[in-house]
Formats: C-alpha cells, sequence, structure tokens
C-alpha cells in the first residue's frame, strides 16, 4: 500500500523510500521489521522502522505511542518512519487487546495495561544490540502523548518525551469543568457499564466514532471525519470500543505525572485545537521538572497532526530537532 503526505511518499510493505524536506535526511531508506514481545503472558505485536545509515555503534532509538484506540499501522507508523528517516529507529507498538497484539477483553481502553506496554517496549530496544540502551526517547501523538509522559515519569530509561497534540486529561480540571454534581453524576452513569459487566460476565461495546445523534463514543466534527472515512483505512482497525470506555475517561489522570518528568521534554501543539485543548499543553508544559521546550504551530486542527502535512511536517521538524538535541 502507498501513502502519500505532501512531497514524500513510502511503501508500507517491507522498505520506504522517502524523497527530502529540512527533517529528513535524504535519500535515507528505513527498513520495517516486525517483531513481538511478551509482557503480563501476552505476545504483543510491533515494527521496529530501521534508518539503513550504516553508522557505526549503538544509536539512539525512539519509542512511538499513537492515539487510542489506533493500532501500529495508523499513525504511529507515519510519525515512526519519519523519526527512522532522521537517523533514529523507531518502534511502534499495537497496545494489548489491539490490532495483532494478544489481550482479552479486545478494544478496551486499559491504562495500567498500556504503561505496561510501554515499559516492555523499552525493555525491548535496550536489549537490541544496535541500541544504545541509555538513549531511548518516547514521543506521543494524542492520547499517547498522555501515557508517553506518564511512562516517561515511571521508567527511568527514558532519557526524553516529546508530546505531539497531546491529550493530557486532568482529573482536577475536569471536575471542576463539570461540577462536582455533574461529574459524580457522570461518573455514576458510567460506572454502570461496568456494573452490568459484572453481572451479567458479559463486555458491552459501542461503536468508537458515529455522527452527530449517533450512538457512539464520539460524534461528529473532525473526529468523525478522520475515523469514518477511508483516511482512517486499517485492516487491523476497527471502529469499536468497549462500553466501559466512558469511566475509563473519567477516571484517567495522566497530567499531573509532569511533575515527575525531569528529562528533556517537548510539547508540540496547534494554536488552536477543539479536541485537546491549548491551554492543557500549556499547564503540562509548566509542570515539567526538567528542561522543557513548547512549539505553537499555527494550525487550528487537532486530526490534522494524524495525516496533513501541514501539521505533520513542521510537528516532525521540531521533533527531530530536539531528539538530536536531546539523545
Amino acid at each position: 500500500m502507498r501513502k502519500v503526505l505532501g512531497d514524500y511518499t513510502y511503501c508500507l510493505d517491507s522498505m520506504y523510500v522517502l524523497s527530502s524536506r529540512a527533517s529528513l535526511r535524504k535519500d535515507t531508506m528505513v527498513t520495517r521489521r516486525n517483531i513481538r514481545f511478551t509482557v503480563d503472558g501476552l505476545s504483543l505485536a510491533g515494527t521496529l522502522h530501521e534508518p539503513d545509515t550504516r553508522d557505526a555503534g549503538a544509536r539512539p532509538a525512539v519509542l512511538v505511542a499513537g492515539p487510542s484506540p489506533q493500532v501500529k499501522e495508523q499513525v504511529p507508523d507515519t510519525y515512526a518512519v519519519r523519526i527512522a528517516a532522521a537517523g533514529f529507529p523507531a518502534l511502534t507498538i499495537d497496545f494489548r487487546g489491539f490490532g495483532e497484539s494478544e489481550g482479552q477483553p479486545r478494544l478496551r481502553e486499559m491504562p495500567a495495561g498500556k504503561l505496561a506496554d510501554l515499559r516492555a517496549a523499552v525493555s525491548f530496544l535496550a536489549a537490541q544490540p544496535d541500541i544504545d540502551a541509555d538513549r531511548i526517547a518516547i514521543v506521543g501523538i494524542c492520547a499517547g502523548a498522555g501515557y508517553a509522559l506518564k511512562a516517561a515519569a515511571q521508567d527511568p530509561r527514558l532519557a526524553a518525551f516529546a508530546g505531539i497534540a497531546g491529550f493530557y486529561p486532568d482529573l482536577r480540571t475536569l471536575r471542576d469543568a463539570m461540577g462536582e454534581d455533574g461529574y459524580r453524576a457522570a461518573l455514576r452513569q458510567a460506572i454502570e457499564v461496568l456494573a452490568e459487566e459484572d453481572r451479567t460476565g458479559e463486555v458491552g461495546y459501542l461503536p468508537h466514532v458515529g455522527p452527530i445523534g449517533a450512538h457512539a463514543l464520539l460524534q461528529g466534527g473532525e473526529v468523525y471525519e478522520f475515523y469514518g472515512s477511508e483516511r482512517a483505512a486499517s485492516a487491523n482497525y476497527r471502529n469499536e470500543i468497549t462500553a466501559d470506555t466512558m469511566y475509563t475517561m473519567l477516571t484517567l489522570d495522566t497530567a499531573t505525572a509532569a511533575d515527575l518528568v525531569g528529562v528533556p521534554a517537548l510539547i508540540v501543539h496547534g494554536e488552536k485545537d477543539g479536541a485537546c485543548p491549548p491551554e492543557r499543553a500549556v499547564a503540562v508544559h509548566d509542570r515539567l521538572a526538567g528542561p522543557a521546550r513548547l512549539e505553537w504551530l499555527p494550525v487550528d486542527t487537532h486530526i490534522g497532526f494524524y495525516d496533513d502535512e501541514a501539521s505533520i511536517g513542521p510537528a516532525i521538524a521540531a521533533l527531530t530537532d530536539f531528539l538530536d538535541k536531546s539523545l
């Protein structure tokens, strides 16, 4: 399958060939290696994108965490191939319960499980003979940025963190926005889904996205324009999620992890983002314990960071500059 992003062209088979702009090293060849590793008794699938730079010695590497509930072949691979073309081996994974990875129930957002998966992915990278275990960075996009932030706080092997168009939930901010009564009412309604699962033993599902008025987790807007079209097409992606996901969203807090992230950090965000408000990116940046850089891009989109060169190109340029200086 061939995708085209601006002046970049790559083939999603065994080899990528990219033409160049400022953020890429010209004519860099990137190979793709399918890998598997085990965590909590589960076999997880990943893709290691490796630059054919023939450099001597071990190289720094990057772990890429994508949006939820995406699979590795979607946005994660889009970023990983560009990162690899800049000279950094880049690993994408299917989290447990998604894509080609094992795990039950399928399509459930499991924060603790995702963090364990990222930890095991770091272990995989650190064990590779051509990768410098002391120079591994983690990069996240959308919800993956929040998980990457928390991973960077909890795993001292990670030498740098970057979040792109990040979703950084903060429970106190959410409760204040909804009001105490509103938050408790939403929480009670959401937990009833899990209570029903407790009673019946059956896992409920609903569409991940749908048009306005549909019975779906997310409705309308640019999110539906992306996931509800061929733009999000992938053999391993299903427009479905467990019905308890709203409870997870109401109880997930990754923003406060910034207090414990002392490694070099980069936040890339659009000046306007209806899905992930820019003020949340500022709040995370200001909480970071180590050296931090906040890069604003003059765009008014969130989903543009998924497949629009106007957002992806500048984000990759800022990211590769940061990686060059931090690893």
